[in-house]
């Protein structure tokens, strides 16, 4: 047992932060640093004990990661750290956004809804065994009009992402996550004569090459352009630290990666303006996808809402364990405070 964390703690080999019930009904949680896996039952009564006893404000740090699914966020040099946990659904606050240094130039946003959905939708994708995947599809002129097309019906409308799914669900029905938001650089001539932002689409999902083709083709009569990636690229200044590894491992590849450079894996350099050198990594798809396409859900497009899932039932159940579990753990322990006390 681990003391100082507002209850029981285990520890398991795979080293998960899972709250679990004693047999006297006491929360209790286990550690884990699989940044992939995501556990299903947060109350499983599995017992796990190893004599491993990490140090008490590393496990909580941990567990929060977990938590709120930051396990899940790629660290760069300029993600924040996304400490507040995931809130109660019924107090949802809607897409929250991050200041400072580490934020860049512009906000960081996030939203609990998405998280909770990313985090079901990366185990799903783990268990069959598939990479996520991030497409964007910007949508013709004709697609447009017709998702902006409003419908004289007694019925409630239907949201434009709704919409939109209802065309497409009946070829595609993988797991997935879907926002519409408005480009930001162009516009859909009108009859009017006036124009407008033009609509894309941008979807979470997890697919082999075979099915990302797919994908590719069940967008395309929608499409103005279409962009489906299973990584993203990371781009920061070349550093001091960077000249050092360099000495030490040889010369990071210009260009693209390089398979030979085991070192740098997937990192490339290259030379911009004024000679400014650019280090740039290549990750996985991760919840900062989510994360990017949280930034305008709090400003609805059309009727209703501006974003919907595609299977993905237990999103909802997802996130009330994942607030639980950040309940559960309580406020952070300062170790030095308990060792006086």
């Amino acid at each position: 047992m681990i003391e100082g964390l507002g209850g029981g703690y285990r520890v398991s080999q795979n080293m998960e932060i899972i709250p679990k019930m004693t047999q006297a009904g006491n929360k209790e949680t286990t550690v884990s640093t699989d940044n992939h896996r995501v556990q299903n039952d947060i109350f499983s009564t599995e017992n796990a004990d190893t004599s491993i006893s990490p140090n008490t404000s590393l496990v909580k740090a941990l567990a929060y990661r977990s938590s709120n699914g930051s396990n899940l966020r790629t660290i760069t040099h300029n993600r924040p750290n996304t400490l507040p946990p995931i809130t109660h659904p019924k107090k949802d606050k809607g897409t929250r956004s991050i200041k400072g240094p580490f934020a860049g130039k512009k906000d960081y946003n996030y939203n609990d809804h998405l998280t909770a959905a990313f985090v079901e939708l990366a185990e799903r994708s783990r268990k069959a065994k598939l990479p996520l995947i991030f497409a964007t599809c910007t949508f013709n002129d004709a697609t447009h009009k017709k998702l902006k097309k409003r419908v004289v019906s007694k019925s409630k409308p239907r949201s434009i992402v709704r919409k939109f799914e209802s065309w497409i669900v009946k070829h595609w029905k993988t797991d997935s996550i879907l926002v519409i938001e408005e480009c930001q650089n162009s516009t859909v001539l009108l009859p009017s004569g006036n124009s407008e932002p033009r609509l894309h689409v941008h979807i979470l999902t997890y697919a082999n090459s075979n099915e990302q083709k797919r994908l590719e083709a069940i967008l395309k009569p929608f499409s103005k352009q279409t962009k489906i990636q299973d990584t993203w690229t990371n781009k920061r200044p070349y550093n001091d630290l960077d000249a050092i590894e360099e000495d030490q491992f040889g010369d990071i590849p210009t260009g693209e990666p390089d398979s030979n450079a085991k070192h740098w894996l997937n990192t490339y350099k290259t030379t911009e303006e004024h000679n400014k050198q650019w280090i740039h990594t290549i990750h996985p798809v991760c919840l900062r996808g989510a994360d990017y396409i949280s930034k305008d859900l709090n400003t609805n497009i059309g009727d209703g809402r501006n974003f919907t899932l595609i299977g993905l039932k237990q999103a909802p159940q997802r996130r009330l364990e994942l607030f639980k579990q950040g309940q559960a753990l309580g406020k952070p322990t300062n170790d030095k405070q308990k060792a006086k006390s």
